[in-house]
């Protein structure tokens, strides 16, 4: 009804997205930096004290890569695999992946100075590198958007003849620090002379926004006493290591495109006959495919002829009554024709009194969000226009009950909270029928027009945070709050009076 949405959108930098107000934080803590460093322990080579406290903790799930390295190791509980090539995908069955270095050396460690721990002087002793003004890359792969993770990596160099060498990394390749998510952590000076010190680490804590996370590598010299003071020295990397942080608990289902449509209970595809058939037929299918905003994504293809491509429920999801939801997810539409659903909230089993009580839907080009109360009688609660082929970022939160006066339901899009046609932001009627309900995603109805629907981001958990959808490209919607005007409030109040309601025949979505 009220087709005026002010947003701003804030670019995030690469496999970063930023968490301000009330989205996903990337960060322990927004106002600082998201990495740490330090040197790693030392003592003389008589040393007996073994010390590999600078790696950090692992969990399940972890992996970590020793580079020119062709067998794997252990320091103390932390696995290491061997990552043999200079550059390309390795380190467990291509976790790890590495650009722009293309060398190797053996030598990196020398007796002078040691940890104490054999095998971590093992693991500090090969590297792969690169000379010159090269930036290096490492990629983690094979990561769930969402999961919070901790990144290490480790460099080293005891030999004499190097005084001066400093690390950076950085979540961007031009090494630029900024309020838009680009991060470099400052030079760390890990080499001198063999004398002092065997190296230094950077951690870095992010959140992934796609199945993989690039950072960049690179080397200057900052000791003002050497003949390559503030030159580029290429790049070095010794080993690195990637743990998840613990899952969010608030976070329930995450439909992640690297699981394809395993994280569905199923996949629902029916003709125009009625006939349900196989994910793809005749050109109807659920894939995932790749898109230059989103990267992985879900892609519902419904060609004329067919009555409905939906992805039916999250898998290991059954909503309870008495439970509290939010669901969220950006959608491209390639059509806005009138549609029955891009998006339903459906009821299963007996006693039916209500068949879909929340449909998202398209009426002539309007996005329009209705209610179906027993009897299937339906309000509009929403409406606005929207384009083809643009990417909208929604979150639906709901209440689930049987009564009539026990549910709710609450509705964001690009980030602002939408005023229902009774005046209110929260809508009251039942939200459970039959003896089940569960989500269903894609496109329905249309029977004469093609008709394909892209989703991505899609999530399931108990607050708002756990689920609000980034902008394309990581960009994230940001909601400027404007208080409602005098005009607005009296549409809204007037509207309320008249609420658009309709009884349609049983039909089953």
């Amino acid at each position: 009804m009220f087709k005026s949405i002010r947003c701003v959108e804030i670019a995030i930098g690469i496999g970063v997205t930023a968490a301000l107000l009330a989205a996903r934080a990337n960060f322990a803590a927004a106002e600082t930096t998201p990495y740490s460093y330090g040197l790693l322990p030392a003592q003389s080579s008589g040393g007996n004290t073994n010390d590999d406290s600078s790696l950090i903790p692992v969990g399940s799930g972890y992996y970590g890569a020793s580079f020119d390295s062709s067998s794997d190791s252990y320091v103390g509980n932390t696995y290491f695999d061997g990552f043999s090539a200079s550059n390309g995908a390795g380190g467990n069955g291509g976790y790890i992946g590495l650009a722009g270095f293309g060398h190797q050396y053996n030598g990196f460690f020398g007796s002078s100075f040691t940890t104490g721990d054999p095998a971590m002087n093992t693991l500090l002793r090969t590297a792969n590198y690169a000379d010159g003004s090269s930036v290096g890359a490492v990629t983690f792969n094979k990561l769930t958007a969402g999961q919070t993770y901790e990144a290490q990596f480790l460099v080293a160099d005891t030999r004499s003849s190097q005084i001066g060498r400093s690390i950076q990394i950085a979540n961007n390749n031009s090494f630029n620090n900024g309020s838009s998510g680009d991060y470099a952590s400052a030079p760390l000076q890990y080499a001198y002379g063999g004398a002092t010190n065997v190296g230094a680490y950077v951690d870095w804590t992010f959140t992934a926004s796609a199945d993989s996370q690039t950072f960049y590598d690179r080397v200057t010299n900052t000791d003002p006493g050497s003949s390559q003071y503030g030159t580029p020295q290429g790049t070095q990397i010794n080993a690195a290591l990637v743990t998840p942080t613990a899952e969010p608990a608030s976070q329930i289902w995450y439909g992640n495109p690297a699981d394809s449509t395993s994280v569905f209970k199923h996949i629902d595809i029916e003709t125009s006959n009625n006939q349900y058939v196989s994910n793809p037929s005749g050109g109807a299918s659920v894939s995932v495919q790749s898109d230059p905003a989103y990267g992985q994504v879900y892609d519902f293809t419904k060609p004329a002829g067919y009555k409905r491509v939906e992805a039916h429920g999250a898998a290991g999801f059954d909503p309870a009554v008495g439970h509290t939801y939010y669901l969220g997810w950006a959608f491209n539409l390639s059509n806005t024709v009138t549609d029955n659903a891009i998006f339903q909230w459906k009821a299963y089993g007996s006693p039916m009194t209500q068949d879909f009580p929340i449909v998202l839907k398209c009426i002539n080009g309007d996005l329009t969000l209705q209610y179906y109360a027993p009897g299937i009688i339906g309000t509009n609660l929403f409406s606005m226009p929207i384009h083809t082929n643009t990417w909208y970022q929604s979150v639906i939160e709901i209440g689930v009950s049987d009564s009539t006066s026990g549910g709710t339901i609450r509705f964001w899009l690009n980030g602002m909270q939408q005023i229902f046609s009774n005046g209110s932001t929260e809508f009251t009627g039942k939200t459970f029928d039959g003896s089940s309900v569960d989500p269903k995603w894609g496109i329905y109805g249309a029977v004469n027009s093609d008709v394909t629907n892209r989703v991505a981001d899609l999530r399931i958990g108990n607050t708002y945070a756990d689920v609000a959808p980034p902008g394309p490209n990581g960009a994230m919607v940001i909601p400027v709050p404007e208080p409602a005007t005098l005009a607005q409030l009296a549409l809204a109040v007037m509207a309320g009076m008249f609420l658009k309601r309709f009884r349609l025949a049983p039909r089953r979505l």
